[in-house]
């Protein structure tokens, strides 16, 4: 009897450790993206940022927003200053993002410093971006703003979804204890 139950016991934490292992072995490792969105990962991890391939994709975001916004002749200038000033920010941001291998050998304020400089470079790069929308946004129709504004990152469909579920779900109202 001793040795069934010594038995059954080793048996049972045999099984407990061969679930465990196959579990570490499925769970997705760096560089691997559990939502499958293509995009590579950050930060040094196994397959760094292709710039290119950002340009190409943000390229084709812009095709299809100006597809969709039916832009006049006399809106076109606007639109072409509006792009071209994004997509040449977005190429200087790309060569000047922070060596992440390099900062791994840091002390953690250098490190901090270092991350810290290239925030206030990505602040000053956004109130850049934001002067110009603004500049082209001042051109639209009112028909043409509710187009944009579906399109843009902040609209309707932010981004990927994050926490919010998904895309195009509206947000879950606040509890009843927080409402004014």
């Amino acid at each position: 009897m001793k040795n069934t139950k010594r038995h059954v016991a080793l048996l049972f934490a045999a099984g407990a450790a061969a679930l465990t292992t196959a579990a570490v072995l499925a769970a997705p490792g760096p560089g691997d993206c559990p939502m499958g969105d293509g995009m590579p990962p950050m930060h040094g991890q196994k397959r760094p940022i292709d710039p290119a391939r950002m340009q190409q994709m943000a390229t084709k975001r812009f095709d299809a927003l100006h597809d969709t916004l039916k832009l006049s002749a006399a809106q076109e200038p606007a639109w072409k200053a509006y792009r071209d000033g994004i997509l040449a920010d977005m190429e200087a941001m790309a060569k000047n993002r922070p060596d992440f291998d390099a900062l791994r050998d840091k002390p953690a304020p250098d490190r901090m410093a270092a991350m810290l400089e290239h925030s206030k470079l990505r602040q000053a790069q956004m109130e850049k971006h934001l002067v110009e929308t603004r500049k082209f946004y001042d051109q639209l129709t009112p028909e043409q703003k509710k187009a944009f504004d579906a399109h843009s990152i902040m609209g309707p469909h932010g981004g990927r979804g994050g926490m919010r579920g998904p895309r195009g779900a509206a947000p879950a109202p606040a509890p009843k204890d927080l409402q004014p």
